[in-house]
């Protein structure tokens, strides 16, 4: 069904912007107009209908449900002047916690994040930049199942984003060459960004695809430990020399950050279209909760093991004088991991777990500890965490900063922390990383599809971003590549930084 009636408002905005500039107004001054309410029954609606049979909404009635895929609510609003405009929805999330897709004119996008509640209530979901005169606002269903009452708009505060991070590891005892590094890391942190990509197999076709497109290698090598998994080699897989592929990045000049698709210790399914996935929760029965709770048990003494396991590849890594910004457990909130069915309890107790059994018990001192969780209420302490890792994954081509993104992780901690684009599947437009002053330190685009038409192709594709968006990103001032690492970061002199370039003043 759709409701084809729009309100806009647009001169109630104006006035309401004109009264606001009048009264002492400037260009960067942090300002906020009274917001501006649009009500989702006068919206354009597919695949949803109009309700009113809960209480307590504003209007004549809402939105019920975003219940089917590609179902949407599109609100017309009309902005003043063009700039940066803050999003309160009116919803109700009586089925539980929810995301939902908000894309901004077609291009920006980002998923806003509904708490489960009992009763309609407002929540600024993000910040947006609007043009001047008639922008188009859609969310559309992602997990669906929530009710919305109305979309307010007001300018929105300056960011202010801090830059200047202290580069104390919480590792006392970390080597000089991982010392260096996140001095390095936290001396270019809003005035470059390192381009970073992911190699799905030690062949590196994503790699060498950007390479043979741009001239250009990423700074930083994403790489996994996955066929490590001891679970995973009982199947018979043989690992395929990521730690070796890691020292020879290092080597030629480039900064290594590693993941692990950790395979369950024990309880993965045998089904053979499931066995090779047991690092998601539905392919597996581990249980994580017992494992914690019992130090006795096999979840507990085979977690041990594995984390072992690894350990062995990481101490290689140290011998070799690499240091590793090290992602485990990543994206746990989102539960689709083992690592993050049982809640964030047991969850935070096995991160600080892997960092004692790593750090203390193995001596492990060249590791940097990016945390990976997503959601403030799995975040381990400051005292467990180095840099804070954001992955978003954006509509194809978007190629905004990301800002509500970094936003959200910004306010995991009231600690100063660097913050990273850890996963993503679009690249970022580095005059708009400028423009909005977002610092992600560096960015890791996932391997596969968001490069190559198929894992071990080395063709080139525009499904995700455009060949000259990639061009543009490889070659801008703003972005660091390998050639242009500091020498220094790979000896021991001490290290020197390149000149930052100047960041434009917005208009």
């Amino acid at each position: 069904m759709k409701n084809m009636k729009r309100k806009t408002f647009s001169l109630v905005l104006t006035l309401a912007l004109l009264v606001t500039m009048l009264s002492g107004y400037v260009p960067g001054a942090k300002v906020q107009a009274a917001g501006v309410r649009y009500e989702a029954e006068d919206a354009y609606i597919s695949g949803a209908e109009v309700a009113s049979t809960e209480s307590g909404y504003s209007g004549t009635g809402y939105l019920d449900g975003l219940k089917d895929t590609g179902s949407y609510i599109e609100f017309t609003v009309n902005a003043a002047t063009a700039g940066r405009y803050k999003l309160d929805l009116g919803f109700c999330a009586k089925y539980g916690y929810k995301e939902e897709t908000v894309t901004v004119n077609g291009s920006q996008s980002f998923n806003a994040i509904l708490d489960e509640n009992a009763a309609f209530e407002q929540k600024t979901i993000g910040t947006v930049k609007l043009a001047a005169g008639e922008n188009k606002i859609r969310i559309t269903r992602c997990w669906g199942w929530v009710l919305i009452d109305y979309l307010e708009i007001s300018l929105a505060d300056d960011l202010n984003i801090p830059t200047n991070i202290p580069d104390t590891l919480i590792n006392p005892n970390a080597t000089a060459a991982t010392q260096k590094l996140m001095t390095y890391l936290t001396s270019i942190y809003g005035k470059n960004i390192l381009s970073g990509q992911f190699a799905y197999t030690t062949r590196y076709t994503e790699i060498d695809t950007i390479y043979n497109k741009t001239g250009k290698y990423p700074a930083v090598i994403g790489l996994d430990f996955s066929d490590y998994s001891p679970s995973r080699v009982a199947l018979g897989c043989n690992p395929g020399q990521d730690t070796e592929k890691a020292i020879d990045w290092w080597n030629n000049g480039g900064l290594v950050t590693f993941c692990w698709h950790w395979q369950s210790p024990i309880g993965a399914s045998t089904d053979d279209s499931k066995k090779w996935g047991g690092f998601y929760t539905a392919n597996t029965t581990y249980d994580l909760s017992v494992a914690m709770a019992d130090h006795t048990s096999q979840e507990y003494t085979t977690l041990i093991r594995d984390i072992d396991a690894i350990a062995v590849q990481l101490k290689k890594l140290q011998d070799a004088g690499v240091p590793i910004l090290w992602r485990p457990l990543h994206e746990a909130s989102g539960g689709w991991f083992w690592w993050g069915a049982k809640g964030a309890g047991p969850y935070i107790e096995l991160w600080k777990l892997m960092y004692d059994r790593l750090t203390n018990y193995h001596g492990l001192n060249n590791l940097i500890w990016v945390w990976n969780g997503q959601s403030a209420d799995w975040y381990p302490g400051d005292e467990y965490v180095d840099i804070i890792g954001e992955d978003i994954y954006a509509s194809k081509q978007d190629y905004s900063s990301q800002a509500n993104g970094f936003l959200k992780a910004l306010a995991y901690t009231s600690t100063p922390k660097i913050i990273t684009l850890s996963e993503n599947g679009v690249l970022i437009d580095p005059d708009q990383l400028m423009e909005d002053k977002i610092p992600w330190s560096w960015n890791n685009t996932w391997g596969g599809e968001f490069v190559v038409p198929y894992v071990g192709s080395y063709d080139y594709t525009e499904t995700y971003t455009s060949l000259d968006m990639l061009k543009k990103y490889y070659t801008h001032e703003y972005v660091l590549t390998r050639d242009e690492l500091p020498a220094s970061l790979f000896t021991n002199d001490p290290v020197v930084t390149p000149t930052p370039v100047v960041t434009p003043t917005p208009v």
